[in-house]
């Protein structure tokens, strides 16, 4: 992690240092679909399901979501483009039950933010249109809350938990550049996300994990997924 703050800091300064060559920075705000994997609490809900009196339903299983980014690369001569980049996203997962006498509802929402360097290589970055090569690495964020509520006529009852990790990150795609008028360009991209989190902890607790009660192992954030969508970029 130390490594990886290095190098973002690195290339905060090379950034800023150029800025006087203004024509080689690339500016771009974007946002597309991802999908998830989320295996570890998909598992979790399966035994909160088992263990509980009644049977409640799976009405939302981490389904893919919507992801924002923004970033900003320098541009090497003819081939290279490296800088840094941010992005959120998030989902969830719903158990309920309701029936004249009450109402079980189980939330489990996790979001993230990613903080990285990202690098275009091919013919295109800065030069003309065409498809590059794309690479991400960096930290992920994430966090995690549980949302227990149940209702017996008029009794309500609600827990609240929440979590948070720490992880890393690597996302390797394909893009394409279309250069549209002398400063605007437009990418589409296709990437596959590769999640190493550590497990969840309690916020403000780094020992205290929450473990499958089964199975005994850690409950980690699983963001592994495709992902597709445009970056609009204003060249500088």
């Amino acid at each position: 992690m130390k490594n990886l703050l290095k190098i973002s800091l690195f290339v905060c300064f090379v950034l800023f240092v150029n800025i006087s060559s203004a024509q080689k920075l690339m500016l771009g705000l974007g946002g597309g679909y991802a999908t998830f994997d989320m295996s570890d609490t998909r598992a979790y809900n399966e035994w909160v399901q088992n263990n509980l009196p009644f049977s409640p339903a799976l009405t939302d299983d981490f389904p893919g979501w919507y992801y924002f980014s923004g970033e900003a690369l320098y541009t090497l001569p003819k081939t290279v483009a490296v800088g840094l980049k941010m992005s959120t996203t998030s989902t969830g997962s719903r158990l309920h039950l309701s029936d004249y006498s009450g109402e079980y509802t189980f939330d489990n929402k996790q979001n993230a933010w990613f903080v990285g360097v990202k690098t275009l290589l091919g013919k295109a970055p800065g030069q003309k249109s065409g498809p590059c090569f794309s690479m991400e690495a960096g930290a992920s964020f994430s966090s995690m809350s549980f949302e227990e509520e149940i209702v017996v006529y008029e009794e309500r009852e609600s827990d609240n938990e929440d979590f948070s990790a720490i992880g890393f990150y690597v996302e390797p795609g394909l893009t394409y550049l279309q250069n549209i008028g002398k400063n605007l360009i437009v990418s589409g991209n296709v990437s596959y996300h590769m999640d190493f989190g550590k497990g969840y902890h309690i916020n403000g607790e780094s020992d205290m994990e929450i473990i499958h009660p089964e199975t005994n192992e850690k409950i980690k954030p699983q963001w592994n997924g495709l992902r597709a969508g445009i970056i609009i970029y204003w060249s500088l």
